[in-house]
């Protein structure tokens, strides 16, 4: 009871966890961003959490922003005034984000977290209406 309240853990919204095979998902093609594709793994529950792969060829440079994780793959590059290599870890919140620049070929996983705020706002109910 941090908050005062007792903490109550929503219904699940899937019967079991979720396995992905990332290898049998399709590169996309992003337009009108020249050498870099995505594989969009699936966008989960009412909340909307995207799981999607970036892949950007060398010499590419791509903005990521949102509230997320974003963790790296494979390749190395730069992201601000920083080097990125395999395993570097980034959390973005809501409003900030990231420019990366790839010196190697990069895959970068995207893992969207809710925004919070409007979480914690009430639903209307069908009597309000």
């Amino acid at each position: 009871q941090v908050t005062g309240k007792d903490l109550v853990y929503p219904e699940p919204q899937y019967p079991a966890p979720i396995v992905m095979h990332p290898e049998n998902y399709d590169w996309r093609r992003i337009p009108g961003a020249q050498g870099v594709e995505q594989k969009i793994l699936g966008v989960f529950s009412d909340c909307q959490f995207p799981c999607v792969i970036y892949r950007l060829a060398p010499g590419t440079s791509y903005g990521l922003h949102g509230r997320c994780v974003l963790l790296v793959l494979s390749g190395r590059g730069a992201v601000a005034d920083n080097i990125y290599r395999k395993f570097t870890a980034l959390y973005l919140d809501t409003g900030e984000a990231a420019r990366f620049k790839a010196d190697l070929a990069s895959e970068i996983v995207l893992l969207g977290l809710p925004d919070v705020e409007a979480m914690a706002q009430p639903l209307a109910t069908a009597a309000a209406e």
